[in-house]
């Protein structure tokens, strides 16, 4: 677990050092306690997961390696612009959004910007290439699945034809109940 009870400079990169915090082991991890800036974090876990109590942030670089970061409803900032500011993800390692979570991706005029988030289901890559000049700052962006009720969610229907899975992508668990389809929300400041 990381308990942050005080001032922590793991963001600083003093005297020539990179200082990367790393999240590893077999059991549910915690960031805990007054936002974290981290200069590098890595998530290594061979099972489970770090869950998030309060929003933090990477100044430099995060890799997902391996295990999960679940933001609650929570954000983790990436403030580098570089597109590669996130390293590695997969179906194995991503930031678990769901509905109220975010990752907050800042970003430069333009590149092509990897956004590895899914849900408690599934991983849902999204990535953004922006090739010509922006003003955008960052983007917040979760992946969930919206309910299929009464006009809160899909369906979906326009034209005559009903779209039930409008990106038919992973989100689908029988182990979680949920049936219905994901879609991404993308928010640019």
């Amino acid at each position: 677990d990381w308990i942050n009870n005080g001032t922590f400079a793991a963001n600083s990169v003093g005297s020539g050092g990179t200082p990367t915090v790393t999240f590893n082991g077999t059991g549910l991890q915690y960031m805990i306690n007054n936002s974290t800036s981290f200069y590098n974090l890595t998530i290594n876990k061979s099972s489970s997961s770090v869950t998030m109590n309060q929003n933090n942030t990477v100044t430099n670089t995060l890799t997902l390696t391996s295990g999960l970061i679940n933001t609650g409803a929570n954000t983790l900032s990436i403030t580098r612009t570089a597109p590669a500011a996130i390293s590695g993800g997969g179906t194995s390692s991503y930031i678990n959004t769901g509905a109220t979570g975010n990752l907050r991706r800042y970003i430069a005029a333009t590149g092509s910007y990897n956004l590895p988030v899914g849900n408690a289901d599934a991983y849902q890559l999204m990535n953004l290439n922006f090739t010509s000049a922006n003003t955008i700052t960052y983007i917040d962006v979760n992946f969930d699945n919206p309910t299929n009720a009464t006009g809160t969610g899909l369906t979906l229907t326009e034209s005559g034809y009903t779209y039930d899975y409008i990106l038919d992508n992973g989100g689908s668990s029988p182990t979680t109940g949920n049936s219905y389809g994901g879609v991404w929300t993308v928010t640019p400041n």
